[in-house]
């Protein structure tokens, strides 16, 4: 059968055309593949009217989607994720697809997101390269449940003019103890 150009011009008189090569070409390895292709035709300038040529085609790894999180580990507290505009191994991402557990999602490269529960949050990132090429990644993030503030009062009666020693016992799930208190008695002092 012989082929049908997708194309053709005529640059000073002479006729050039354009084909597209049949089937679909799949490549197992990285680096650079040789596809040689045997032209034919009686007007081809040599003896027996063939001509061979080649093309080269580099086949990249796939590119790896990542990204980091800014979050102080609390739910309800915003959650911002944070995806480079290149893959780390050679690409540039052209679009970001986020997928969050409650089934919502984003093109953001950089979205923001709160989760109204506690536990792994399998976050999904499918990044899409200006070449067309697919990485994707399955991430999760802790969520803990809000610190529970409560504290000790020693002793539990006093006499006008006594004092009171106030202790935390506040406690957090998440991976950074409580650091940081803040007392208000009621009467205008705080602590």
């Amino acid at each position: 059968p012989n082929p049908v150009p997708v194309d053709s011009l005529r640059p000073n008189g002479t006729w050039y055309y354009r084909y597209a090569l049949p089937g679909v070409y799949s490549f197992s390895d990285t680096g650079t593949h040789v596809i040689p292709v045997k032209n034919t035709h009686s007007s081809a300038d040599n003896c027996n009217n063939t001509e061979d040529v080649s093309f080269s085609i580099e086949v990249k790894m796939n590119p790896t989607a990542r990204f980091s999180v800014g979050h102080s580990g609390c739910v309800l507290d915003s959650v911002r994720f944070n995806s480079p505009s290149n893959t780390g191994n050679g690409y540039t991402v052209n679009s970001w697809s986020w997928t969050f557990p409650d089934a919502s999602t984003s093109s953001l490269a950089n979205p923001v997101k709160l989760f109204n529960s506690t536990g792994p949050q399998n976050i999904r990132l499918r990044v899409i390269t200006t070449e067309g090429c697919v990485g994707d990644t399955l991430q999760a993030i802790p969520v803990f449940a809000k610190p529970s503030a409560s504290f000790d009062v020693a002793p539990q009666s006093i006499c006008e003019g006594g004092s009171l020693n106030f202790s935390s016992s506040s406690s957090f799930g998440g991976p950074t103890p409580v650091r940081t208190w803040y007392w208000n008695y009621g009467n205008g002092n705080t602590a």
